[in-house]
């Protein structure tokens, strides 16, 4: 594994080798960990479960091409450097890249908690599962869902919050 990184670091240009590192993230969705990519340039590795997957992300023009190797295996896609199609995570389970949701999923009590905590992320929209104990919080457009993960987290006693991904179109036969 480690002669996979090395082969990698001859490809990238030398801006991507000189970027600051520690803006890839591993995050658990759906049952699953999936890398989330930065939204700005970038460099570094992450360890999501037993293998490690190396990455960078690199602003060329009016996009931002991420670069990810995985298992010898080289990865890229293209997105646009702001708004919510930039918010992209590369799911190692799959070995492919997925566009992050501009919403979060919650474990709440009720309608009432579930409600103050988008009031507090100043989200304007929430979906409360009553029987599922878990709602769906519609983020504001300029708000990145780790962002307001990590909101959540440092306050005292909030449920879990998971980020979310655009599922795949399914493929009737």
């Amino acid at each position: 594994m480690f002669g996979c990184a090395i082969a990698l670091a001859f490809v990238l240009p030398a801006a991507a080798q000189e970027a600051p590192t520690g803006d890839f993230v591993v995050a658990a969705t759906q049952g699953r960990e999936v890398v989330v990519l930065p939204t700005a340039q970038a460099s570094g590795a992450v360890r999501p479960g037993r293998d490690t997957v190396y990455g960078s992300a690199l602003e060329s023009g009016d996009r931002r091409v991420h670069v990810i190797e995985f298992e010898c295996e080289v990865f890229r896609a293209a997105t646009p450097l702001q708004g919510p199609a930039s918010r992209i995570a590369f799911d190692p389970s799959r070995w492919t890249f997925v566009p992050l949701l501009s919403s979060i999923r919650v474990e709440a009590d009720s309608q009432a908690q579930l409600q103050d905590i988008a009031e507090r992320l100043g989200a304007g929209e929430s979906v409360y599962f009553d029987k599922l104990s878990f709602g769906i919080i519609h983020l504001p457009e300029d708000m990145h869902p780790l962002k307001a993960i990590a909101q959540l987290e440092t306050a005292a006693g909030q449920p879990r919050a998971n980020i979310r991904l655009r599922r795949p179109p399914i493929e009737w036969r």
